[in-house]
C-alpha cells in the first residue's frame, strides 16, 4: 500500500471545512455506489466557499497586521457618513457576498441622525435602537471572526475591528450595493453621492492593501449641487489569489470617513495542486486528463469571470477524486448544534451545547445520498461519544444535557443499540 501523505494533503482542507466526527461502518471493503453526475448541490458550494475564507481571513489579517502599524489609532475607526437630513443609510458590509459563511447578505444594517445621536435598525435587533455621537456599532458578526471571552481566554481577529463602525453626521448621503461580488480581473467600484441641502464637495479616494503591498486605486473631488446626486467610479483590479482590502476615504467639511471593503480571489492553483498530488498516489485516468486541461486554462493566471468558473470546476473535480477513495456503502454520524469544548469538564456541564439532533446514516456516502435516523427522539439533550463494537453491528453513544447539580435528571447517561436503531 502506498504512503498517504500526499493523500492527506489533500484531504486536510475538507478537514478542516467540515470540523464533523464521523465514523464508517467496518467491514465493507467494496467500492461505494457512484451516483449519476449532477450540478454540486448549494451545501457542496458552501463549502468550496468555506474552505476559500479560511485564506481570505489570513491574508486579510497580515494586511491590516501592516495597516494598523503603520495608521494611528483614530484613523483606523470605519466611520459611516449620516445624512443630517434623517434620510436613512446602509452601512456597506465590507465582506464579500460569497465569503459570508451562512450569514444572510441581505441583512441590513441602517443608520439615520436622531437629534445628537443616531437612530439604528437591524440585524440582531428586534427593534430600531438609538446610539450616541461617537458610539461604535456592531455591523456584522462573522462566523471565522474573533471577539470572544471564553474563561479568560479572550482573543480577536483583526478583521473583526472592520466589520464594526461609528456614525458620524454628514453634509452628503452614500450609497454603496454591499456586499460585493468582485471578481478577478478589472472591476469598478460605484458609490452615490447626494448633498443634503446645501451645495458641497466630496474628496473621494481609494487605495488597495495587498499582501504584497498597497496600490493608490485614485482618488476625486466631487462638487454637489443642492440636492444634486452623483455617481462615482473608481476602477481596480484584483490579479493575486487570496484576499486584499479595499479602503474608501471621504472627506466633507472637515471630516472624514472611513469605509473598508474586503476582497478575495478564488486560490485555484492551489486546488490544482492539491489535486495533483492526490493522483500522484492515488492515480485516475480521466481525473489526470481533466486535471491537464484544467492546468492550461488557468496558466494566464486570475483574469475575468473564466476564473470563476476554473475554481468550481477545479473543487468539483477535487470532491470527485476523494469520494472515489471512499470504498464503504454507510457512514455513521452524529447531528447537533455548534459544539463548545474548552476543557474536558465543560463536555459535561455548564449548559454549554445547545441540545437538539441524533445518530443517522448516509448511504452512498456522497453529497446526494440519502440520510436516514438510527437514533432520535429521546428528548432535550445532546447525543455524543459515538463508539462502534469492533464487529460494526451495534454502537455505544451518550445522551443528555450537563447540569452542575448532577440530580440525574439531565446528566449524561451511555445507552446501547443496533446500528438500525433498535434495542435501544
Amino acid at each position: 500500500m502506498k504512503p498517504l501523505s500526499r493523500v492527506s494533503r489533500l484531504l486536510a482542507p475538507a478537514c478542516l471545512a467540515s470540523c464533523l466526527l464521523l465514523m464508517a461502518a467496518a467491514g465493507a471493503r467494496r467500492p461505494s455506489r457512484q451516483s449519476p453526475a449532477a450540478a454540486p448541490g448549494a451545501i457542496v458550494r458552501e463549502d468550496w466557499r468555506f474552505r476559500e475564507t479560511l485564506r481570505a481571513i489570513r491574508d486579510w489579517e497580515d494586511i491590516l497586521a501592516r495597516w494598523q502599524a503603520a495608521t494611528p489609532a483614530d484613523q483606523r475607526v470605519p466611520v459611516l457618513p449620516a445624512p443630517v437630513d434623517g434620510s436613512v443609510v446602509r452601512w456597506p458590509n465590507p465582506i464579500p457576498r460569497t465569503l459570508l459563511a451562512g450569514l444572510d447578505p441581505d441583512a441590513a444594517v441602517t443608520v439615520r441622525t436622531a437629534g445628537d445621536g443616531f437612530e439604528v435598525t437591524g440585524p440582531d435587533a428586534a427593534a430600531p435602537r438609538t446610539v450616541a455621537a461617537g458610539a461604535q456599532v456592531v455591523g456584522l458578526k462573522h462566523p471565522g471572526g474573533g471577539a470572544r471571552d471564553q474563561w479568560y481566554h479572550a482573543y480577536e481577529r483583526r478583521f473583526d475591528a472592520m466589520t464594526t463602525f461609528r456614525p458620524r453626521a454628514a453634509a452628503f448621503a452614500l450609497g454603496l450595493d454591499a456586499p460585493f461580488d468582485f471578481r478577478a480581473g478589472p472591476n469598478t467600484l460605484r458609490l452615490s453621492l447626494r448633498s443634503v441641502g446645501a451645495a458641497t464637495r466630496v474628496a473621494v479616494s481609494l487605495r488597495q492593501l495587498l499582501p504584497d503591498g498597497e496600490r493608490d486605486r485614485g482618488s476625486r473631488i466631487i462638487a454637489l449641487a443642492a440636492s444634486e446626486t452623483q455617481v462615482v467610479e473608481m476602477p481596480f483590479e484584483l490579479r493575486r489569489p487570496g484576499g486584499s482590502l479595499l479602503l474608501v476615504t471621504l472627506t466633507c467639511g472637515g471630516e472624514r470617513y472611513l469605509l473598508p471593503l474586503f476582497t478575495h480571489v478564488e486560490d485555484v492553483d492551489a486546488i490544482l495542486t492539491g489535486v495533483g498530488r492526490g493522483l500522484a498516489d492515488q492515480p485516475d485516468e480521466a481525473g489526470s486528463s481533466r486535471l491537464a486541461a484544467l492546468v492550461r486554462r488557468a496558466a494566464a493566471g486570475p483574469q475575468g469571470p473564466e476564473w470563476r468558473t476554473l475554481f468550481e470546476e477545479a473543487s468539483a473535480l477535487r470532491d470527485r477524486l476523494l469520494l472515489r477513495l471512499v470504498r464503504f456503502d454507510r457512514l455513521l454520524f452524529v447531528k447537533r448544534k455548534p459544539f463548545v469544548s474548552e476543557q474536558p469538564y465543560m463536555d459535561a456541564h455548564h449548559l454549554w451545547n445547545r441540545p437538539g439532533g441524533g445518530i443517522y446514516k448516509l448511504s452512498p456516502v456522497r453529497p446526494d445520498g440519502r440520510v436516514t435516523p438510527v437514533v432520535e427522539g429521546l428528548g432535550e439533550g445532546v447525543y455524543r461519544d459515538v463508539n462502534l463494537h469492533w464487529d460494526a453491528t451495534r454502537l455505544l453513544f451518550s445522551f443528555g444535557n450537563g447540569n452542575d447539580a448532577w440530580d440525574g435528571g439531565q446528566s449524561y447517561h451511555i445507552y446501547e443499540a443496533r446500528l438500525d436503531g433498535s434495542g435501544l
